[in-house]
């Protein structure tokens, strides 16, 4: 099984695989066009829908209870690279699945929304197909019900990848805030069943992923740094120095476990950055990272 990466801080990262049986997936959403509030690719020229087709509000754990409370939020958003049909005739290259990245908002696990998608335009451009996910807030679900809700999205990727045209080997994660702890969480607890919310579907499927983020006053089970092993994904990890909300020490923490465990880290504090900061130079380098670990060679 090929380990993943992951880039953890303002965002996370990670790419999985698994050499399991993938079963037929659900059926896909239809196909949508965005409202001027989803994020362009180029200021100016392209929208998100001009380069990706768009599955909206899937329903990735589709063995949930109906009376599950915050089972509203299990839903995602997949933005699909869209083809040139005449370069696909001519280049079978062009007919390779796509390797993902499943993007995770921030918001304290109590706000937010995937949508609008910051990091579609950046990743789609870049040949990669992009997952982006709701979950349940605590205040309809306490911890575990969030990372829960994160690795069922990534069983539906694997279960759903020969339907969309996905590398379910290839899978990444990135988060923001709130979002870097979950995906942090997918990048260190494959296999742990006590998080793993397997009940919610897609149960023969892997969630392994590698990604981001440490909260110091979370419980033992909530912290990334307890599942720590050697057969961890290679992690990015990106803080600002004036994070207000999370001491670079956890960063650091997670860095050195995952040091000790052998795992591939690399630890960046972005200087004069907050909890959350922003800027192309970042993005790209965490698309670079993607890039790097998750794309074939001469793809």
């Amino acid at each position: 099984m090929r380990n993943v990466c992951m880039f953890v801080g303002v965002c996370s990262v990670l790419a999985a695989s698994d050499s399991r049986a993938r079963t037929e997936p659900p059926a896909a959403a239809p196909v949508e066009q965005v409202s001027a509030a989803e994020p362009v690719a180029e200021k100016g020229k392209e929208r998100i829908s001009d380069i990706a087709e768009i599955r909206r509000d899937v329903n990735y754990a589709p063995d949930a209870p109906a009376n599950l409370a915050g089972a509203e939020r299990q839903r995602l958003d997949l933005y699909v690279p869209k083809r040139d049909p005449s370069a696909a005739a001519a280049d079978a290259k062009s007919a390779k699945p796509f390797p993902v990245v499943v993007w995770v908002h921030g918001g304290g696990w109590s706000m937010g929304d995937k949508r609008p998608c910051p990091v579609a335009p950046l990743l789609v451009k870049e040949g990669f197909a992009v997952v982006s996910v709701n979950y349940r807030f605590t205040d309809s679900a306490p911890f575990p019900a969030q990372i829960e809700d994160v690795k069922a999205a990534v069983r539906w990727v694997r279960a759903s990848a020969a339907k969309h045209n996905l590398d379910p080997d290839r899978i990444g994660a990135w988060g923001a805030s709130a979002g870097g702890h979950l995906v942090a969480h997918l990048g260190t607890s494959a296999g742990i069943a006590e998080v793993e919310g397997a009940s919610l579907g897609n149960k023969d499927q892997s969630s392994r992923v590698q990604a981001v983020g440490e909260k110091r006053e979370l419980a033992r089970q909530a912290s990334p740094v307890t599942y720590v092993s050697e057969d961890d994904a290679p992690f990015l990890i990106m803080q600002g120095d004036k994070d207000p909300l999370v001491p670079t020490i956890q960063s650091q923490r997670l860095e050195k476990a995952l040091k000790e465990a052998g795992v591939k880290v690399e630890l960046v504090i972005v200087k004069g950055a907050g909890h959350g900061f922003a800027g192309k130079e970042h993005g790209e380098r965490v698309r670079d990272f993607f890039v790097r670990e998750l794309k074939p060679p001469n793809s």
